[in-house]
């Protein structure tokens, strides 16, 4: 992945969207571009008003995880 992420492009990748080729491309290129990551983050944060615990945010974080489907990154810094 030559350029930076689109905002569709981050919203498959994190949906598990994308195919293997793919995730590995947009993770090799989020891992060292500091904007794609910026964006990653400000796509899969949620709304204020999404119903949801942080648990089950992080219940999904992990079965990405398992599947190998997330990087492996220390949780968001979700505002209190």
């Amino acid at each position: 992945m030559p350029r930076c992420l689109q905002p569709d492009v981050a919203d498959r990748f994190l949906h598990g969207r994308l195919s293997g080729d793919e995730f590995a491309q947009a993770l090799k290129h989020a891992a060292g571009c500091a904007d794609c990551r910026q964006l990653l983050f400000a796509t899969a944060r949620p709304a204020p008003d999404v119903n949801g615990s942080m648990d089950q945010i992080q219940e999904r974080l992990t079965a990405w995880r398992a599947a190998r489907r997330a990087p492996l990154m220390p949780a968001f810094p979700w505002p209190g």
